[in-house]
């Protein structure tokens, strides 16, 4: 498979909606951009926060309260298990999970949270059970003590090369898993693998 940046296409592209929490996970697939398919027109959001609450909110509020995926061919929601606990209001894990599939919204869900995604770039996944401030922590530690979330340049440096061979080697990392219901219950995991590589995948 070429993961080479992709050249202009003039062939319609498939609207796709991604709805990230964090700046980190959002200016990464801001990032990735560069490298998905030429038949895909991505469209970032960032709930800036609340959980997979703020998450699923700011997904209908891109897609319209009636309409299952509104304009889009695909809406993506990547968000944590680990959400905002502090939030008395925020929906429980499983009843944003779904509200996502009765929209047919994709769901990336990483437990603790998207660092884990990162980390397998790194191959620095933690063996044991983490905390969302212990992967920071970790993922601070392999990239030298310093972490820019909003600067798409240096995710770009730090976490794709030429050829993504960094994503290639993140997605056969024994924490990536398919179910959804294995990634609530194993801490470290992710399922943001699943995503990105249909984004940058052949044309479907």
């Amino acid at each position: 498979m070429s993961l080479r940046p992709r050249s202009p296409n003039r062939q319609p592209r498939r609207p796709v909606l991604i709805v990230c929490e964090g700046e980190i996970e959002t200016n990464y697939f801001r990032a990735l951009k560069k490298y998905a398919r030429n038949n895909l027109a991505i469209d970032v959001r960032s709930s800036r926060g609340g959980g997979h609450k703020g998450v699923w909110n700011e997904a209908v509020k891109n897609t319209g309260n009636n309409k299952r995926r509104g304009s889009f061919d695909e809406v993506w929601c990547v968000f944590d298990v680990e959400s905002d606990e502090s939030d008395p209001d925020c929906n429980s894990l499983a009843e944003t999970i779904n509200k996502c599939a009765g929209r047919d919204f994709g769901i990336a869900l990483s437990n603790p949270c998207f660092n884990i995604w990162l980390l397998a770039h790194l191959d620095q996944v933690p063996r044991q059970r983490v905390k969302s401030d212990e992967s920071r922590r970790s993922l601070e530690a392999a990239c030298g003590g310093v972490v820019q979330p909003r600067n798409i340049d240096w995710i770009r440096k730090r976490f794709f090369d030429e050829d993504l061979r960094k994503v290639e080697a993140a997605a056969r990392s024994p924490c990536c898993l398919p179910d959804l219901n294995n990634i609530i219950e194993k801490n470290p995991s992710t399922r943001v693998h699943i995503l990105v590589n249909w984004l940058v995948g052949p044309a479907t």
